[in-house]
């Protein structure tokens, strides 16, 4: 079987570093079968997944290795919460930040996602602080509504309203996910739903969508043309260079491991996990 490499994967693990390696201790390979996980299955997923961002389950108190990455965290959660926007009726989350540019609203939700990194990591400086939960949420809700929901429309680079921000508001998502209403959860995955509502294409329908093939460290594979999608999953959080993956049948840089997830011929929601 010869594998493509898409631009993107499932938002089920939109988070660069996380989903592989969950679903890669979830299911054996091409594990997936007939029939797909349920509540029970996509809640561990999220476990798993807050597990592979934050190292919740691994920091050890004086380990030099740890602090430095803990305090790391803290330097960006400290910088982002020195830049937030606390005016009254505000049109940007982050004073230096505009909604008006693509890249901005990127960098608005990265650092939003970096914030609830900083909350959901033990300790962290602001791990479990309300105030920032508080601004967390109120910034999600902000931007959702100021700008990435699922009644506009893209405007200038297609990368950040279908990777960009969906990659840092779904681990936000996930980061916060029990914090978040039903309301809420839906909003944003209708918003990721609304500029990505198939995993496999790129580009607004305006634009006139095309078949994604650029890599970008997601892999992706049919069987056959008409056969279930597979769907092979990098658990690499530094994506930026987009020549960090290369096509072949040997593992691209920088793989750790990989789960090969069997779905339907047709690609599902890329927010199932984050709504089931």
């Amino acid at each position: 079987m010869s594998l493509q490499f898409p631009r993107r994967t499932l938002l089920q693990g939109a988070g660069a570093l996380s989903l592989a390696a969950m679903v890669s201790s979830m299911f054996a390979q091409n594990a997936w079968a007939e029939t797909e996980p349920g509540a029970a299955e996509f809640a561990a997923l999220r476990n798993r997944w807050v597990d592979q961002i934050t190292g919740r389950n691994v920091i050890q108190a004086g380990d030099p290795d740890f602090a430095k990455a803990v305090a790391a965290v803290n330097t960006k959660a400290a910088d982002s919460l020195a830049k937030l926007n606390r005016a009254s009726g505000r049109t940007s989350v982050f004073t230096d930040l505009s909604f008006a540019k693509d890249a901005e609203m990127v960098t608005t939700y990265t650092r939003l996602s970096q914030l609830a990194t900083a909350w959901a990591t033990p300790t962290a400086a602001v791990f479990g602080d309300a105030s920032v939960l508080a601004d967390i949420k109120a910034g999600l809700a902000d931007a959702n509504t100021l700008c990435y929901n699922d009644a506009k429309e893209e405007v200038g680079n297609w990368w950040s309203w279908e990777i960009g921000v969906p990659r840092a508001l779904a681990d936000a998502m996930v980061l916060l996910h029990a914090e978040l209403s039903a309301v809420e959860i839906q909003a944003y995955s209708a918003a990721i739903d609304h500029f990505v509502p198939d995993p496999w294409l790129q580009f607004p329908p305006k634009r006139g969508k095309i078949t994604s093939v650029g890599p970008t460290g997601w892999t992706c594979a049919r069987e056959s043309s008409s056969g279930p999608w597979l769907a092979k999953i990098r658990p690499n959080s530094n994506m930026q260079s987009p020549d960090s993956a290369k096509c072949g049948s040997s593992s691209p840089a920088g793989m750790e491991s990989s789960a090969m997830v069997r779905s339907s011929n047709t690609a599902p929601p890329l927010t199932r996990a984050l709504t089931v």
